[in-house]
């Protein structure tokens, strides 16, 4: 299929001085770029001419997140706007009423912009034991905390403007002339092409209209020509352990430590439960639950 009769349907997010920013917590993430990184295989979906690229490349990445093929019909007909729809309320959806997997809600045989929009069978119940903590927006020009996402947060969701021109070859994509459209894309991997940083993303064209499972996105495209990137901090139990250090008591685990003042230990775990730092860390309204001797599990409320 040519690439002017398939769908894309991303439109760049309007400023929100709402959003939280990853960079407000990374400020230089560091990548080894002489290590081809790819993530595990995930179950392929074909957008085909509809416009719900939003609902597509979030739901591959989800997917990647817990190990569940979701459903593209229960995101795409919650944040489907006349055409398209934002990268920012596809991932907000996620994270704040979950997300039905594809047995719950079945994704229509023919995905065309009508089918992907009908809200029959969908239900609130069927999607809240999927939600997830949060979702960071990025910046938009930068390739190494796209690569970053996908080593450490299991890949990211960021998107491009083409034209019809650059992408006659979809596997090496040229950074577009003009903006003809907007495609959102999952990062799954990233390696060094060519000699040029490159981030590769699953195809949402893929098997029926495209041989290409993959788009490879090398750095000049991070120029001016991509946007709306987003990860997900999933809704998870971190377990930290409690470590005495001199008298001075710390949790650490997984995203780290977070430090305890001298008081009482108890006191202590009520006192940081909503402190921002912790927020920063694993996400906002938590709460510390002891499941063995020093063994504690940082949980949403």
């Amino acid at each position: 299929m040519h690439i002017k009769d398939l769908g894309k349907g991303l439109l760049p997010d309007p400023p929100d001085p709402r959003d939280y920013k990853l960079e407000e917590i990374i400020a230089a993430p560091v990548v080894d770029w002489s290590k081809e990184v790819m993530l595990p295989d995930i179950e392929d979906f074909d957008q085909v001419s509809s416009d719900a690229c939003g609902a597509v490349s979030s739901s591959f990445y989800h997917e990647q997140l817990i190990s569940k093929v979701f459903s593209k019909r229960d995101l795409f007909s919650r944040t489907a706007l006349v055409y398209g729809s934002y990268a920012r309320d596809n991932i907000m959806q996620i994270v704040s009423f979950g997300h039905a997997d594809k047995n719950e809600i079945p994704d229509p045989d023919s995905p065309n912009p009508q089918n992907m929009r009908d809200k029959t069978g969908t239900a609130a119940h069927l999607r809240i034991d999927d939600r997830e903590l949060d979702g960071y927006s990025m910046p938009a020009y930068s390739i190494d905390y796209i690569a970053y996402c996908v080593a450490n947060f299991k890949g990211c969701v960021f998107g491009v403007y083409g034209d019809n021109a650059g992408w006659q070859d979809y596997a090496n994509p040229k950074p577009p002339k003009v903006h003809e459209w907007g495609h959102l894309i999952y990062a799954q991997g990233y390696h060094l092409h060519g000699g040029q940083k490159c981030i590769i993303a699953k195809s949402s064209w893929y098997p029926k209209s495209s041989t290409i499972k993959y788009h490879h996105i090398k750095e000049d495209y991070f120029k001016s020509d991509t946007m709306s990137p987003w990860v997900i901090i999933p809704r998870k139990e971190l377990e930290m352990k409690l470590v005495n250090d001199n008298g001075t008591y710390f949790l650490e685990g997984e995203k780290g430590k977070i430090g305890i003042a001298d008081m009482p230990f108890l006191t202590a775990l009520r006192a940081i439960t909503d402190k921002e730092e912790i927020r920063a860390s694993v996400g906002p309204q938590i709460k510390v639950v002891e499941t063995a001797a020093n063994t504690f599990v940082i949980k949403d409320k």
